[in-house]
């Protein structure tokens, strides 16, 4: 199935096109579809924690990956998310954005009432789309 005609996707790119008719916008388009990221792996969140000067050049590659998204977020004011639904749950493509963008000590820390956010003043929108089995559903909400 072509992504641009599936729901989550009409969804956001309408919202943001509405957006952009009342407001002056820069719009960085992220898709996980046609661009997906490789699924996280322990080499990948090694070179993380590997201090910047002593790491190789693949450790400087796979760690600017997940730098550039987290950037990315950063200079965002606004993020609009158009998210379908995969088996009762996100998809993976997602799921590979989210592992980049959630780094300990980068974008959130452990304390010990739990995890608190390090990016602040962020406004997420998340436009989850599902249909077929789920319309009518307790799963349609």
């Amino acid at each position: 199935m072509n992504h641009d005609v599936g729901n989550s996707y009409i969804l956001s790119s309408e919202f943001v096109d509405r957006l952009s008719n009342k407001f002056e916008l820069t719009v960085t388009h992220r898709d996980l579809v046609n661009e997906p990221l490789e699924h996280l792996n322990q080499t990948e969140m090694l070179a993380w924690m590997t201090p910047e000067a002593q790491r190789n050049s693949e450790q400087k590659s796979l760690a600017n990956l997940s730098d550039n998204l987290i950037k990315e977020v950063q200079q965002s004011d606004v993020l609009v998310i158009g998210l379908p639904m995969y088996n009762f749950g996100v998809p993976s493509q997602f799921k590979a954005w989210m592992d980049r963008i959630a780094r300990a000590g980068v974008t959130f820390k452990f304390t010990e009432q739990g995890p608190v956010g390090l990016i602040a003043n962020k406004k997420v929108i998340v436009l989850a789309a599902r249909g077929g089995i789920y319309a009518c559903t307790d799963n349609d909400s």
